[in-house]
Order: C-alpha cells, then sequence, then structure tokens
C-alpha cells in the first residue's frame, strides 16, 4: 500500500488532518505486512475441496452450492462429546508454525433453542477447543430471549468452559422463539487466535439501534485458554446440545486462516 503523501496539496489541506491520514495508510499498510493468508475456502462449486475430510459422513445433511456450505442437523444429532456427531469438516492443510488467526463467516436459522454451530481445532471427541454461539428462551416466564457464545477446550474427554452474554432477556410482546431469534442480526463471524501458547476465541456480534435502525458491530472475545503443545485441525460443524424436535441449518460462507508474518 502506497503511504506516500507527497502527492497532497498541503496548501489545501490542513497539517493536522495530513497526519491523521497518514497514520491511517500506515495502519493499514502494517495490517498488511503483520497478517498472510495462508487459506481461504469460499465453498464455490458443488463439491468439498480434497484439503477437507469428512468425519462420520452423512451425505443426505450437507451439500456445497451458491458459494456455500450447508450443512443440516436434526434433534436427533448427537453432541460434539459423543463423537457420533455428523458432518464434522476437518481441514487437512497443517497450521502454521507462529501464531495465527482461524475465523469463519455463516447464517444459521435457529430454531430448536440446542443448535451450537462452532469453529475450532478439532482432534476427536476427547480433545478439541471449539467456539459457538447459543440461542434460547430464558426468563422467569420463558418469554425471553437469551444468547450467549461460548468456548469449551475438550482435554482428555475433560471440558474446560468459558461462556459471555451477548442478548439477556429481550422481552417481545409476543414471544415466539424462532422469530425471536429471526432478530439476531447475521451472517455471524467466529474466530479462534493463537498467540504464544494462549488461544482465544471471539465473535464479531452485531446490534441495531431499535430507534435509529443503525448497526454497528464489535468483536467480542473471551478469556484464553492455555494449550502446551497445539493438537487438531481447524474444522467446523454442527450439532444439537440436547435432542430435541425440529432442525436447524447453517450455511458457511467461508473458512479463513492467517498467520502472522514472519
Amino acid at each position: 500500500m502506497n503511504t506516500n503523501l507527497n502527492k497532497i496539496d498541503k496548501r489545501v489541506i490542513p497539517m493536522h488532518i495530513i497526519k491523521f491520514i497518514s497514520v491511517i495508510l500506515l495502519a493499514a499498510a502494517c495490517s498488511q505486512i503483520m497478517a498472510a493468508e495462508v487459506f481461504f475456502d469460499d465453498f464455490e462449486g458443488d463439491d468439498l475441496k480434497e484439503h477437507w475430510e469428512v468425519i462420520n459422513p452423512d451425505p443426505d445433511a450437507f451439500i456445497v452450492e451458491e458459494g456455500s456450505l450447508l450443512i443440516l442437523s436434526n434433534g436427533n444429532t448427537d453432541p460434539i462429546a459423543t463423537g457420533n456427531t455428523p458432518n464434522i469438516l476437518k481441514l487437512t492443510n497443517e497450521l502454521p508454525s507462529g501464531n495465527w488467526v482461524l475465523s469463519t463467516s455463516f447464517t444459521a436459522d435457529f430454531q430448536t433453542e440446542q443448535e451450537a454451530v462452532f469453529l475450532g481445532l478439532y482432534t476427536d471427541n476427547k480433545t478439541y477447543v471449539i467456539v459457538q454461539p447459543r440461542a434460547f428462551h430464558c426468563g422467569n416466564w420463558g418469554n425471553r430471549l437469551c444468547v450467549t457464545v461460548e468456548t469449551i477446550k475438550m482435554s482428555k474427554g475433560k471440558p474446560t468452559t468459558f461462556s459471555k452474554r451477548l442478548v439477556w432477556e429481550q422481552g417481545f410482546e409476543n414471544f415466539v422463539f424462532d422469530e425471536a431469534a429471526a432478530t439476531i442480526s447475521q451472517p455471524i463471524e467466529m474466530r479462534i487466535a493463537k498467540e504464544g501458547r494462549k488461544y482465544r476465541a471471539g465473535i464479531q456480534w452485531k446490534v441495531t439501534n431499535a430507534k435509529t435502525k443503525v448497526t454497528t458491530e464489535k468483536w467480542i472475545d473471551l478469556p484464553k485458554f492455555t494449550i502446551l503443545r497445539q493438537k487438531g485441525k481447524p474444522a467446523v460443524g454442527i450439532y444439537q446440545v440436547n435432542r430435541n424436535q425440529g432442525e436447524t441449518v447453517v450455511n458457511f460462507d467461508w473458512v479463513k486462516l492467517e498467520a502472522a508474518a514472519e
């Protein structure tokens, strides 16, 4: 990126504006230097690329079409800790040796109150790190919407969990869960960032002001996990936390892996 300001007419633009522009340009240039994209899949075409391994494949419950990966999860889909969750997509590529950021963007039908759309590092059902949002009804009368984001580190079958509230007891005049969940701004981005032996998960959350209709977004980060020996490969998928009725469809728009420049 060219940060040369020689072409700016300093007689027209005040010096403090020029300095401000130079800071913005320099920051943008540094961001390009510091991050290098090592993997990106936007699911173009009509089939998965060869770099994906499908764990517990069920061809009737996933498809690649129109630039997205669609996975269907019904009320009988087993939780990830059971080892029976169908259609976990696991990247076969090696992770960079240094620091990196793994991210994805998705849109989901939150309908069952039990769905968990996840991004993570997956070895098997005993060893993984994932981040996932959850939407469910809450409140004294069960007529409020709650949305949380949680991250789980499973090590030798023992979980450690952090969570944060995104929406808590949002009221509706006539509460119907799927209609309330439809107010969640999508698509949603999630990420896991590795810094040394620390791993931090986050979600990009959008909030629309009811009066102004202006939407703002920011990253909500969870506390860090420490992992002494990196295990697993990038993975995405969906499961149901508890068995229930109904089904959920998730569309993954893309999956990306960026590494810090050496």
